[in-house]
């Protein structure tokens, strides 16, 4: 048998020398990592809208010049 015979006990199947632990450890690491995949990503949209939001109030801003002067 190789090392990727799989093992059916208790009618869950695994791949052989894989504990139990093992196994869930590695179910919350995925769900932990599609988690932080999805925080991640919303970060992402926020920073974007901001960035977008100042930049249009920088846009609107007069420009003054060092003497105090406004170019508009």
């Amino acid at each position: 048998m190789s090392a990727l015979a799989l093992s059916h006990t208790r009618g869950v199947a695994r791949p052989r020398g894989l504990s139990r632990v093992a196994i869930a450890l590695g179910a919350r690491l995925t769900r932990w990592g599609r988690r932080h995949a999805e925080l991640s990503a919303r970060r992402a949209v926020q920073h974007a809208e901001l960035t977008r939001e100042i930049d249009e109030r920088r846009a609107r801003l007069p420009i003054v010049l060092l003497s105090g002067r406004s170019l508009d």
